[in-house]
Protein backbone atom coordinates (compact mmCIF):
# COMPACT_ATOMS: atom_id res chain seq x y z
CA UNK A 1 0.00 0.00 0.00
CA UNK A 2 2.88 2.37 0.79
CA UNK A 3 4.33 1.74 -2.69
CA UNK A 4 1.03 2.74 -4.31
CA UNK A 5 0.70 5.88 -2.20
CA UNK A 6 4.26 6.89 -3.07
CA UNK A 7 3.63 6.20 -6.76
CA UNK A 8 0.45 8.29 -6.70
CA UNK A 9 2.36 11.20 -5.14
CA UNK A 10 5.10 10.92 -7.79
CA UNK A 11 2.52 10.82 -10.58
CA UNK A 12 0.80 13.94 -9.31
CA UNK A 13 4.05 15.89 -9.09
CA UNK A 14 5.60 14.63 -12.33
CA UNK A 15 2.60 15.25 -14.57
CA UNK A 16 2.38 18.81 -13.28
CA UNK A 17 6.03 19.60 -14.03
CA UNK A 18 6.54 23.02 -15.56
CA UNK A 19 8.10 23.50 -18.99
CA UNK A 20 11.89 23.53 -19.09
CA UNK A 21 14.18 25.71 -21.19
CA UNK A 22 15.64 22.81 -23.17
CA UNK A 23 15.51 23.16 -26.95
CA UNK A 24 14.70 19.45 -27.48
CA UNK A 25 13.06 16.75 -25.42
CA UNK A 26 15.36 13.91 -24.41
CA UNK A 27 13.46 12.54 -21.41
CA UNK A 28 9.91 12.03 -20.18
CA UNK A 29 7.93 11.16 -17.08
CA UNK A 30 4.42 9.79 -16.92
CA UNK A 31 1.71 8.26 -14.81
CA UNK A 32 0.63 4.74 -15.65
CA UNK A 33 -2.50 2.61 -15.30
CA UNK A 34 -2.82 -1.03 -16.30
CA UNK A 35 -2.87 -4.67 -15.34
CA UNK A 36 -0.14 -4.18 -12.72
CA UNK A 37 -1.95 -1.25 -11.09
CA UNK A 38 -0.93 2.40 -10.99
CA UNK A 39 2.60 3.72 -11.21
CA UNK A 40 5.14 6.05 -12.73
CA UNK A 41 7.56 5.78 -15.67
CA UNK A 42 10.77 7.61 -16.59
CA UNK A 43 12.39 7.42 -20.04
CA UNK A 44 15.67 8.86 -21.33
CA UNK A 45 16.83 9.05 -24.94
CA UNK A 46 20.25 7.49 -25.54
CA UNK A 47 22.91 8.08 -28.21
CA UNK A 48 22.88 4.43 -29.24
CA UNK A 49 21.58 3.36 -32.63
CA UNK A 50 21.06 0.13 -34.55
CA UNK A 51 19.97 1.61 -37.90
CA UNK A 52 19.69 5.06 -39.46
CA UNK A 53 17.10 7.39 -37.91
CA UNK A 54 16.03 4.98 -35.18
CA UNK A 55 15.79 5.85 -31.48
CA UNK A 56 16.77 3.85 -28.40
CA UNK A 57 15.44 4.85 -25.00
CA UNK A 58 16.27 3.71 -21.50
CA UNK A 59 13.16 3.11 -19.39
CA UNK A 60 12.43 2.46 -15.70
CA UNK A 61 9.01 2.12 -14.09
CA UNK A 62 7.36 1.12 -10.83
CA UNK A 63 3.76 -0.07 -10.58
CA UNK A 64 1.64 -1.56 -7.84
CA UNK A 65 -1.81 -2.59 -6.78
CA UNK A 66 -3.39 -3.37 -3.41
CA UNK A 67 -6.94 -4.69 -3.06
CA UNK A 68 -8.93 -5.91 -0.06
CA UNK A 69 -11.91 -8.30 -0.04
CA UNK A 70 -12.16 -8.69 -3.80
CA UNK A 71 -15.16 -10.95 -4.42
CA UNK A 72 -15.40 -13.80 -6.94
CA UNK A 73 -11.71 -13.92 -7.81
CA UNK A 74 -11.34 -17.25 -9.65
CA UNK A 75 -8.55 -19.61 -8.65
CA UNK A 76 -8.32 -23.12 -10.09
CA UNK A 77 -12.00 -23.19 -11.03
CA UNK A 78 -13.42 -21.86 -7.73
CA UNK A 79 -14.35 -18.38 -6.50
CA UNK A 80 -12.45 -16.77 -3.61
CA UNK A 81 -12.64 -13.59 -1.57
CA UNK A 82 -9.09 -12.28 -1.88
CA UNK A 83 -6.59 -9.67 -0.75
CA UNK A 84 -3.89 -8.89 -3.31
CA UNK A 85 -0.66 -6.90 -3.06
CA UNK A 86 1.52 -6.56 -6.15
CA UNK A 87 4.62 -4.49 -6.95
CA UNK A 88 6.43 -4.56 -10.30
CA UNK A 89 9.68 -2.64 -10.91
CA UNK A 90 11.13 -2.83 -14.41
CA UNK A 91 14.13 -1.44 -16.28
CA UNK A 92 14.88 -1.87 -19.97
CA UNK A 93 15.01 -0.26 -23.39
CA UNK A 94 12.46 0.88 -25.96
CA UNK A 95 13.57 0.70 -29.60
CA UNK A 96 11.84 2.83 -32.25
CA UNK A 97 13.03 1.43 -35.63
CA UNK A 98 10.82 3.62 -37.85
CA UNK A 99 11.18 7.35 -38.47
CA UNK A 100 8.21 8.46 -40.58
CA UNK A 101 4.44 8.56 -40.44
CA UNK A 102 2.25 6.79 -37.95
CA UNK A 103 4.79 4.01 -37.41
CA UNK A 104 7.47 6.39 -36.09
CA UNK A 105 5.84 5.98 -32.65
CA UNK A 106 5.84 2.18 -32.86
CA UNK A 107 8.47 0.55 -30.65
CA UNK A 108 9.68 -2.75 -29.24
CA UNK A 109 10.63 -3.14 -25.59
CA UNK A 110 12.71 -5.55 -23.51
CA UNK A 111 14.41 -5.67 -20.13
CA UNK A 112 14.18 -7.10 -16.64
CA UNK A 113 11.31 -6.91 -14.15
CA UNK A 114 11.20 -7.49 -10.41
CA UNK A 115 7.82 -8.88 -9.36
CA UNK A 116 6.70 -9.11 -5.73
CA UNK A 117 3.18 -10.45 -5.17
CA UNK A 118 1.14 -11.76 -2.26
CA UNK A 119 -2.39 -13.14 -2.44
CA UNK A 120 -4.62 -14.33 0.41
CA UNK A 121 -7.93 -15.93 -0.48
CA UNK A 122 -10.82 -17.76 1.19
CA UNK A 123 -13.27 -19.85 -0.83
CA UNK A 124 -16.82 -18.55 -1.11
CA UNK A 125 -19.43 -20.73 0.56
CA UNK A 126 -22.20 -20.63 -2.08
CA UNK A 127 -20.53 -22.81 -4.71
CA UNK A 128 -19.72 -26.35 -5.73
CA UNK A 129 -16.05 -27.11 -6.38
CA UNK A 130 -13.44 -29.83 -6.07
CA UNK A 131 -10.54 -29.99 -3.66
CA UNK A 132 -8.20 -32.70 -4.86
CA UNK A 133 -10.41 -35.76 -5.39
CA UNK A 134 -13.26 -34.56 -3.13
CA UNK A 135 -16.36 -32.73 -4.33
CA UNK A 136 -17.44 -29.85 -2.09
CA UNK A 137 -21.09 -28.74 -2.26
CA UNK A 138 -22.58 -25.32 -1.53
CA UNK A 139 -24.23 -26.52 1.67
CA UNK A 140 -21.16 -28.11 3.20
CA UNK A 141 -19.57 -26.57 6.29
CA UNK A 142 -16.21 -26.11 4.59
CA UNK A 143 -13.82 -23.40 3.48
CA UNK A 144 -10.38 -23.39 1.87
CA UNK A 145 -7.76 -20.71 2.50
CA UNK A 146 -5.03 -20.05 -0.06
CA UNK A 147 -1.86 -18.01 0.56
CA UNK A 148 0.41 -17.42 -2.44
CA UNK A 149 3.68 -15.48 -2.56
CA UNK A 150 6.06 -14.83 -5.42
CA UNK A 151 9.28 -12.81 -5.71
CA UNK A 152 11.13 -13.11 -9.00
CA UNK A 153 13.47 -11.21 -11.32
CA UNK A 154 12.41 -12.08 -14.84
CA UNK A 155 12.96 -10.95 -18.44
CA UNK A 156 10.16 -9.15 -20.23
CA UNK A 157 9.47 -8.23 -23.83
CA UNK A 158 6.75 -6.22 -25.49
CA UNK A 159 5.68 -3.63 -28.00
CA UNK A 160 3.82 -0.34 -27.92
CA UNK A 161 3.00 2.98 -29.50
CA UNK A 162 3.81 6.52 -28.37
CA UNK A 163 6.42 8.65 -26.57
CA UNK A 164 9.09 8.87 -29.28
CA UNK A 165 11.16 11.81 -28.07
CA UNK A 166 11.66 14.64 -30.55
CA UNK A 167 12.39 18.37 -30.70
CA UNK A 168 9.01 19.26 -29.20
CA UNK A 169 8.22 19.32 -25.53
CA UNK A 170 4.72 18.54 -24.31
CA UNK A 171 2.28 15.91 -23.16
CA UNK A 172 2.15 12.44 -24.68
CA UNK A 173 0.03 9.29 -24.66
CA UNK A 174 1.51 5.79 -24.73
CA UNK A 175 0.11 2.24 -24.84
CA UNK A 176 2.24 -0.84 -24.26
CA UNK A 177 1.68 -4.61 -24.12
CA UNK A 178 4.26 -6.49 -22.05
CA UNK A 179 4.96 -10.16 -21.48
CA UNK A 180 6.86 -11.19 -18.34
CA UNK A 181 8.46 -14.63 -18.40
CA UNK A 182 7.54 -16.53 -15.23
CA UNK A 183 10.86 -17.94 -14.02
CA UNK A 184 9.55 -19.52 -10.80
CA UNK A 185 6.10 -20.62 -9.61
CA UNK A 186 4.51 -18.93 -6.60
CA UNK A 187 4.75 -20.60 -3.20
CA UNK A 188 1.23 -21.89 -2.38
CA UNK A 189 0.06 -22.74 1.14
CA UNK A 190 -3.43 -24.23 1.54
CA UNK A 191 -5.42 -24.72 4.74
CA UNK A 192 -8.91 -26.21 5.07
CA UNK A 193 -11.61 -25.57 7.66
CA UNK A 194 -13.21 -28.99 7.52
CA UNK A 195 -15.09 -29.87 10.75
CA UNK A 196 -16.91 -32.77 9.05
CA UNK A 197 -13.69 -34.34 7.71
CA UNK A 198 -14.78 -34.25 4.08
CA UNK A 199 -11.26 -34.24 2.67
CA UNK A 200 -9.08 -37.26 2.16
CA UNK A 201 -5.50 -37.36 3.39
CA UNK A 202 -3.85 -36.26 0.11
CA UNK A 203 -6.50 -33.84 -1.19
CA UNK A 204 -4.63 -30.68 -0.14
CA UNK A 205 -1.40 -31.93 -1.74
CA UNK A 206 -3.26 -32.66 -4.99
CA UNK A 207 -4.94 -29.25 -4.91
CA UNK A 208 -1.60 -27.51 -4.32
CA UNK A 209 -0.12 -29.19 -7.40
CA UNK A 210 -3.16 -28.15 -9.44
CA UNK A 211 -2.69 -24.55 -8.33
CA UNK A 212 0.95 -24.70 -9.41
CA UNK A 213 0.02 -26.23 -12.77
CA UNK A 214 -2.57 -23.47 -13.33
CA UNK A 215 0.05 -20.69 -13.17
CA UNK A 216 0.83 -19.10 -16.54
CA UNK A 217 4.32 -19.44 -18.00
CA UNK A 218 4.07 -15.85 -19.27
CA UNK A 219 2.27 -12.97 -17.55
CA UNK A 220 0.74 -10.52 -20.04
CA UNK A 221 -0.13 -6.93 -19.15
CA UNK A 222 -1.44 -3.83 -20.91
CA UNK A 223 -0.35 -0.41 -19.65
CA UNK A 224 -1.53 3.09 -20.61
CA UNK A 225 0.67 6.11 -19.87
CA UNK A 226 0.02 9.85 -19.92
CA UNK A 227 3.03 12.03 -19.29
CA UNK A 228 5.24 14.95 -20.26
CA UNK A 229 8.29 15.13 -22.54
CA UNK A 230 10.94 17.70 -21.59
Amino acid sequence: MKNIQASALLISSLILLPAFNATASDKSVGGQLGGTGVGVQYTQKTNWSFIDNDQLQFKVSINGISTDDTESFELNGADYDTDLNLTVISAGVNWYPFSEGFTRNLYFSSGLAYLDSELDGTSESNQNFRVGNTQISAGDDFSLTVDAEQQIIAPYFGFGWGNRLSDRRGFYFQAEANFIVNTEDPDFRLQARDPNNLLQANDLAIETREFEDDVDDIYSTLTLTVGYQF
